[in-house]
């Protein structure tokens, strides 16, 4: 091989390798964003379960506040 190919061949090679580090690095600054994806995903499957424990737990609470309030009532 005559010099000039050579050299062709090992810019070809180190950008293959700049071009691979670039992914990898990548992929690493990804993987946080791709795991509040799954979160998300998650979340937003259980989203019916917590929309109805948004509106029980208010009335839940309000419903033993109002005992309370009457058993004070009584006692006084």
């Amino acid at each position: 091989m005559s010099d000039e190919k050579l050299k062709k061949e090992l810019i070809q090679m180190r950008m293959e390798l700049h071009r691979q580090e670039m992914r990898h690095e990548a992929l690493l600054v990804m993987q946080p964003l791709q795991q509040i994806k799954k979160i998300r995903h998650g979340w937003q499957r259980a989203k019916p379960w917590v929309s109805l424990a948004g509106l029980v737990t208010p009335v839940l609470i309000a419903t033993l506040r109002q005992k309370t309030a009457k058993k004070d009532l009584k006692n006084d």
